[in-house]
């Protein structure tokens, strides 16, 4: 009853958002002055700011919500938008914008002039457009796009992103679509396009054909592809490094295309280390502290459970996102046997980035029973009624293969580990594996 009542608040409070923002932007567009109106990018930055607090509440589960919020949103402030006399740069903002409130005709238009060129603006609007007809769920329409970028523009130095944001989306379509084997063609399709020169953003696509390729039962493959991205980034990264001096220890540092290549072949070792995982028993994990459980649980008493292991943080905007998912499935499955734990570990700091309180840092620590103490408030807030534990390890647990959170794990009856993702966004995926163990 307390949820709901919640939830109803959490509604009231956006059609009122909706109300006067819908009355600001009539009255916005009727003025006459200039000076009244938005620029694109100053759309795009309302819009986040609006759903930066329901983010952190957890009142958006999913990429899919997320990417239905935006377009409320955007929609709503659409009118009040400058469209003449933009930039190249805000022009395509302002088709993005477009695109995002559903108006694809318009978005088109402003983009089909720019696509003769061959500087970024053309690489922005033929990536816009792919990205339009993924949200139309036009997968076929966005792989002949993906096709004319890649003939259009080759992967340089200068443009590492490439199409990792709409591989991820147009993967993420067809896996939840149950295509799980045409996810792993148009993700490979994308890597298998890239040089080796520089640590392009699409190599992180190991995390993403971890979860589908274990699904599938094809890590071998996985693992000889990622032995082979090893061999050849660490030899451009040799190669790099000969061309490259640095005047003292900060400005090595501060290179952000050495960090970039370090964490890629750390991420290689990770993904190495998750599929020797699969089909082990699970690492011990010792509980320094739970909540909504005996405060003797240990992991060894999940034995006989099937288990989703959750490895998460106050501060991780996705984790919070994760919740609600999470609380799906164990709705839906806690009476076949489920067993969810959210392992977070202490941080020496506690951030809830909607109540805005931040307490600690990594310079001055706070207290262990401090954290426990906050982060109390914490899994009430966001309603985690299953088990949630500190580790007295990192939440970074090596052993587990963990380059990012949130992480998901899950173990069988017997402790042994059958799945591991990284990320939000596949519970398509994750039912199908939980009803396989269930």
């Amino acid at each position: 009853m307390e949820r709901k009542t919640m939830m109803l608040s959490a509604r009231s409070r956006l059609v009122l958002f909706a109300l006067l923002t819908a009355a600001l932007a009539a009255y916005i567009g009727c003025s006459k002055k200039p000076e009244k109106l938005k620029l694109p990018s100053q759309i795009s930055a309302q819009v986040w700011d609006s759903l930066r607090p329901l983010l952190a509440r957890g009142e958006i589960a999913g990429r899919d919500a997320f990417y239905e919020a935006q377009r409320r949103y955007t929609a709503m402030l659409i009118d009040s938008m400058q469209t003449n006399g933009l930039s190249m740069e805000e022009q395509v903002q302002c088709a993005k914008e477009l695109a995002t409130a559903g108006k694809v005709d318009r978005a088109t238009e402003l983009l089909t002039p720019l696509l003769e060129g061959k500087d970024k603006y053309a690489r922005e609007a033929l990536k816009t457009l792919v990205s339009i007809k993924i949200i139309a769920k036009d997968a076929a329409g966005a792989e002949n796009l993906m096709a004319d970028y890649r003939r259009r523009f080759q992967p340089n130095s200068n443009d590492t992103d490439g199409l990792y944001n709409q591989i991820s989306d147009l993967g993420d379509l067809l896996n939840s679509e149950g295509r799980a084997d045409e996810s792993i063609r148009v993700i490979e399709d994308e890597i298998n396009s890239l040089r080796f020169d520089a640590p392009y953003s699409s190599f992180y696509f190991v995390d993403e054909l971890f979860p589908l390729m274990v699904e599938s039962g094809r890590l071998e493959e996985l693992a000889s592809m990622v032995a082979n991205f090893d061999r050849r980034l660490s030899q451009s990264y040799k190669a790099y490094e000969d061309t490259v001096s640095y005047a003292d220890s900060t400005a090595e540092a501060n290179d952000e295309t050495a960090r970039q290549y370090r964490f890629l072949l750390k991420t290689f070792k990770m993904v190495g280390n998750r599929i020797k995982l699969i089909g082990k028993k699970a690492p011990e994990i010792r509980f320094a502290h739970v909540y909504n459980a005996d405060s003797t649980t240990t992991f060894d008493r999940l034995r006989g459970r099937v288990t989703v292991l959750d490895f998460w943080a106050t501060w991780c905007l996705p984790c919070i996102i994760g919740f609600n998912e999470l609380g799906e499935l164990y709705d839906q499955y806690k009476d076949r046997g489920l067993e969810i734990v959210s392992i977070t570990s202490f941080q020496g700091m506690y951030i809830d980035r909607e109540a805005g309180i931040s307490e600690g840092s990594r310079d001055k620590k706070i207290s262990k029973a401090r954290e426990i103490e906050l982060t109390a408030s914490f899994t009430k807030k966001h309603n985690m009624r299953w088990p949630v534990a500190f580790s007295d390890r990192s939440v970074f647990d090596e052993r587990y293969g963990i380059t990012g959170i949130p992480t998901y794990v899950v173990l069988d009856h017997d402790g042994i580990i059958r799945y591991i993702q990284v990320g939000i966004g596949k519970k398509a995926q994750m039912k199908r594996i939980l009803e396989k163990l269930l």
